[in-house]
């Protein structure tokens, strides 16, 4: 069952597991943190279904729109999240990059996956952080 599915039958989605809470346990310096964004993430994927469900401009974006789908992959493939001196989180992609042994080119990755989501990414780690 999809997550508009569920919106519309007032179904509950199952509850996370311990691998979509944090995918990568083995990274502990952050794995806290990442939790939260995860679980945050994923009750805000609700909200942007349904904004652009009904919004006269829906947002082309990718992983279906889904911020949390979009931050577990990242998050699988080894990005970290720092906590800057304000209290705010900041996520670092450069594990990611093929310089760094990843599969990513820098530009690729900013433009069709990151930067669509930009907004969507300050709400979810502003929420997490606090």
């Amino acid at each position: 069952m999809n997550k508009y599915s569920q919106i519309l039958s007032g179904k509950k989605s199952k509850p996370m597991s311990d691998s979509d809470r944090d995918p990568r346990p083995d990274l502990r310096e952050d794995h806290i943190l990442w939790a939260s964004v995860l679980i945050t993430a994923q009750k805000y994927d609700v909200q942007i279904l349904v904004n652009q469900t009904f919004s006269n401009k829906p947002k082309d974006l990718p992983c279906g729109g889904s911020i949390f789908g979009l931050l577990h992959g990242l998050r699988c493939g080894g990005a970290r999240l720092n906590t800057l001196d304000n209290g705010s989180l900041k996520l670092d992609y450069n594990p990611l990059l093929a310089s760094n042994g990843g599969a990513w080119d820098k530009d690729v990755l900013l433009r069709d996956w990151l930067m669509p989501f930009r907004q969507e990414m300050a709400v979810v780690f502003k929420r997490a952080a606090a």
